[in-house]
């Protein structure tokens, strides 16, 4: 059967300058392997993914005279040097290689022949599978997915990084056909993350009306940010990428008010599931007051009832542990509970709360106040 991909790993092979018959074909099984064989892959997600596996697998091979590391490749445009340092930190003592902050001018040569012109975690991934033959198949195919469910984020990128090419290298390029590329940008930057925008409007900005090409870049993607329900994927970025001040500025609100969107209820629930808490759990326990707690317990039903009282009662017996996390929460809860206990004292709701003190590590909390804990 005639593959899908043979044209795109040709060129590949050629760009790498690989000659032995054996690699190429372990090249070509690997990128059938990990691309399967459906014959509907878009080019563009070919062009972005086949060139890859073939560098990764000939470099294994050690096919390719002084080529580069496996970790620059997996590394290459991520901010690459503390990228670097977490990858082999990662690898223990597996790999005995250094990430150098100068690398022969070879290595992007070849990079630039064979179209990368950066790195995510699919090659991440494929580095990891042909060194440590860890094949992650879901991981992989949910890259891959998302090539394609965002086929035109794909390409708006690949337009971005040709834009940087042509700005950084055709220096003799008529500075209008940049400009030309840069109006065209602007549209498409609902497709680009706030890095790539950052750092597309720094060069827009050098050229010829670059203010207002900058200005209209960053609006646009504002704009475009305002309109996200759902900004949870948005966060600071792992390699310390520089971000334009207002987009910086919108980013860091929207956390903001994600974090303070949590309820003492979502905390605890989160807590439950994960045996450990983030930002916002952290922050909605220390603003959590007698109140919400009170709230809580008198709105919550059955099996989240329960389960909310109990890990609440947890924290007030290792408060000493979680105080500096969560403030006075477990101080709160205690109060809730004894407000509870005051005006429940002959229901069910009361005994229960003077059942589950009683047989606490803090039984005489709940008896302040003249309540008393029942045995």
């Amino acid at each position: 059967m005639e593959s899908p991909y043979r044209a795109m790993a040709r060129t590949a092979v050629e760009a790498c300058g690989i000659t032995n018959i054996r690699v190429i074909r372990q090249a070509y099984r690997l990128v059938v392997r990990l691309l399967g064989v459906t014959g509907d892959m878009p080019l563009a997600i070919q062009a972005r993914t086949v060139p890859s596996i073939v560098l990764i697998s000939a470099l294994a091979n050690k096919a390719i005279k002084d080529g580069p590391t496996l970790e620059y490749v997996a590394g290459y445009g991520r901010g690459s040097t503390d990228f670097l340092k977490l990858f082999l930190e990662q690898k223990g003592d597996a790999s005995k290689e250094k990430a150098e902050d100068s690398t022969p001018a070879a290595w992007k040569v070849l990079l630039s022949k064979l179209g990368i012109n950066s790195s995510d975690e699919f090659e991440e991934l494929v580095v990891a599978f042909v060194r440590d033959g860890r094949h992650d198949a879901k991981a992989i195919e949910a890259v891959i997915q998302g090539y394609r469910h965002n086929e035109k984020c794909t390409e708006s990128r690949s337009l971005a990084h040709e834009f940087f090419e042509r700005f950084n290298w055709g220096v003799t390029d008529c500075d209008d056909d940049l400009v030309a590329d840069a109006v065209k940008l602007i549209a498409r930057v609902a497709d680009l993350d706030a890095y790539t925008v950052t750092a597309l409007g720094k060069q827009m900005a050098d050229l010829p009306g670059g203010t207002k090409l900058e200005d209209d870049l960053i609006d646009g993607w504002l704009a475009h940010f305002a309109t996200i329900v759902d900004k949870s994927e948005f966060g600071e970025s792992p390699f310390q990428q520089p971000l334009n001040p207002k987009l910086k500025a919108a980013i860091d609100h929207a956390r903001d008010a994600r974090i303070h969107s949590v309820t003492v209820v979502d905390a605890i629930k989160y807590l439950l599931e994960n045996d450990s808490w983030g930002h916002r759990e952290e922050a909605a326990m220390r603003a959590s007051t007698i109140d919400d707690f009170e709230t809580a317990m008198r709105t919550l039903k059955g099996r989240d009832f329960k389960l909310f009282v109990l890990k609440s009662l947890d924290i007030l017996e290792k408060n000493q542990m979680y105080e500096n996390r969560f403030g006075q929460a477990g101080m709160n809860f205690l109060e809730a509970c004894r407000r509870i206990v005051r005006v429940e004292k002959e229901n069910r709701f009361g005994r229960l709360l003077r059942t589950l003190f009683a047989e606490s590590e803090v039984p005489m909390l709940l008896a302040e106040d003249g309540i008393e804990a029942q045995s």
